[in-house]
C-alpha cells in the first residue's frame, strides 16, 4: 500500500471516528433532553393539553366519557396536597369521607334518573366505601395548587393528576371488573372556607405524546361563595366530563362551547331548574330538585325532539357557540 492509499484510509478512519463520536454525543444530548423533559415540572405541563369540553378533539382522541350512556364508573381519589389534607384517624374527616359516597350514590342515581326523561339507559357504579375494589385512592402531593394564577393552577395540576391516573390506576382492570363504558374520577380535596383555591370544576387532560385523555372532576370541600360540597355539585361537574357546558353566563373565553346571552336567556326562561345554571345545593337537603334541561340534553346527545332541537341549534346560530361533538354538520 503506498502513502496515498494509507493517507485516504486514516481520512475514512478519522471520518467513521467522527461520525461515531458525533451520534454518541446525540444520543447523550438526546437522552439529557428525554429526562428533562420527563422530570421538569415546568416542561411536564407542556405535556397536556387541558379544556374543559370537546372542541378541536376529534372522536378517536376523547377519553371514556364521550357520550352518557350505558354503564359508567366513579373513581374516587381523597387528595392530601400542601394546602389541605385529610386525616382519616379524625371523626370529622371520616365523617365526611362518609357522607361524600352518600352524595356520589344520589348523584349517580340522579343522573339515571334524568336519563330516563330523555328515555336513556344510564347506570352509574359508585363506591360505598373506602373498601371499594379499584375505585377509591388516598394520593398525596406535595405541590401548592394555590400557586401561581388561575390558569396556571388549573394546567399545573392537569398534568399531575393526569400522571397520577397513568401511574397507579389500570383503567382495563376497571373495565373488566364493572363491565363498564365509562369512567370519570373524582378528586376530593378538604379546604378550608377562607381557602384562594376553592371552584369546583371539571376538566378532560390529553398527554400531548401518548395522545391519551383522562376525565376528571376537582371537587372541594368549600366551594366558593359560602357554597359546599354537595350532590348537586357532583351531578354538575360530572355532566360536564361529557359534554355538558356551564348556562349560567355567557363565556367570554370560548374555551368550551362560546355559551352566548341567546342560551343563557333561554334556560333562564325555560329550564330555570336545569343543573348547568343551578349547580348548587337548591334543597338544603343534600336532594339535588334540579333537572336536565333540554339545551343540557341536546350536549349529552339525550334530545331526540326535533322541533325543540332545531330551536336550539338556532340559539347556538345567534350567538355563534359551538354545537353538540355528536352534531357537527
Amino acid at each position: 500500500m503506498n502513502n496515498e492509499d494509507k493517507n485516504e484510509e486514516k481520512t475514512k478512519s478519522g471520518k467513521a471516528t467522527l461520525f461515531i463520536a458525533l451520534a454518541a454525543i446525540a444520543v447523550s444530548i438526546a437522552v439529557i433532553v428525554y429526562y428533562l423533559f420527563l422530570y421538569s415540572d415546568t416542561v411536564k405541563e407542556l405535556l397536556h393539553i387541558t379544556a374543559a369540553n370537546y372542541i378541536d378533539i376529534t372522536d378517536e382522541q376523547l377519553g371514556s366519557a364521550k357520550r352518557l350512556s350505558g354503564k359508567a364508573v366513579y373513581v374516587t381519589l381523597f387528595v392530601s396536597d400542601a394546602d389541605s389534607r385529610w386525616d382519616f384517624s379524625k371523626e370529622e374527616d371520616a365523617a365526611l369521607r362518609k357522607d361524600i359516597f352518600g352524595y356520589c350514590h344520589t348523584a349517580a342515581d340522579w343522573i339515571e334518573e334524568q336519563a330516563q326523561r330523555y328515555s336513556e339507559n344510564v347506570e352509574f357504579v359508585t363506591p360505598q366505601d373506602e373498601n371499594a375494589p379499584l375505585l377509591y385512592y388516598e394520593p398525596e402531593y406535595d405541590f401548592s395548587v394555590e400557586e401561581g394564577s388561575p390558569q396556571r393552577r388549573i394546567t399545573r395540576t392537569g398534568g399531575v393528576l393526569w400522571d397520577h391516573i397513568e401511574d397507579n390506576i389500570d383503567e382495563e382492570d376497571i373495565r373488566n371488573t364493572y363491565g363498564c363504558d365509562s369512567i370519570v374520577y373524582l378528586f376530593f380535596y378538604n379546604n378550608e372556607p377562607d381557602s384562594e383555591y376553592n371552584n369546583s370544576y371539571a376538566m378532560c387532560v390529553t398527554n400531548i405524546i401518548t395522545d391519551k385523555m383522562y376525565e376528571y372532576c376537582v371537587l372541594f370541600r368549600n366551594d366558593k361563595g359560602g357554597n359546599v360540597l354537595s350532590p348537586s355539585v357532583i351531578a354538575h361537574e360530572t355532566l360536564h366530563c361529557f359534554g355538558a357546558p356551564d348556562l349560567y353566563g355567557v363565556e367570554g373565553w370560548r374555551v368550551c362551547y362560546g355559551v352566548g346571552e341567546n342560551m343563557v336567556a333561554y334556560t333562564r326562561e325555560h329550564d330555570p331548574y336545569d343543573i348547568m345554571f343551578e349547580g348548587y345545593d337548591l334543597s338544603g337537603n343534600n336532594t339535588i330538585i334540579q333537572q336536565v334541561g333540554d339545551i343540557t340534553a341536546y350536549y349529552l346527545d339525550w334530545l331526540k325532539d326535533e322541533k325543540k332541537k332545531a330551536e336550539i341549534i338556532e340559539l347556538i346560530r345567534k350567538d355563534d357557540a359551538f354545537r353538540s361533538q355528536f352534531d357537527r354538520k
